[in-house]
């Protein structure tokens, strides 16, 4: 996959989130998601093929995200209070650093 390729999805995705996030499947609009990203609609549908696709991989990318964040912070081996507080408190700066995508799921 080429570097414009892969940056240009990347960009898409990320408007994405922002968009439906705001306003939800239905609330939200291809050209929003155009002005978001500032990708032209055909280039969304060139990587995409149709919103409910792009909403799918917009889910899964910001869910891996998140997950791997929260991985990331979560202490191990300290025993089982340490870690659910970490998890707690991964879930909590999580979505500081990431509203958008952490609104996501519940848009």
């Amino acid at each position: 996959m080429n570097r414009d390729y892969k940056n240009s999805r990347e960009r898409i995705l990320e408007g994405a989130a922002i968009a439906f996030s705001r306003s939800g499947f239905h609330g939200t609009s291809l050209r929003e998601i155009s002005k978001e990203c500032g990708l032209e609609q055909p280039s969304i549908y060139h990587h995409f093929h149709s919103k409910e696709n792009l909403f799918r991989k917009t889910l899964i990318a910001t869910h891996l995200l998140v997950l791997n964040e929260i991985r990331r912070r979560v202490i191990r081996d300290q025993g089982l209070h340490v870690e659910v507080v970490s998890i707690f408190k991964a879930v909590a700066e999580t979505a500081k650093i990431y509203p958008d995508k952490t609104r996501l799921p519940f848009s």
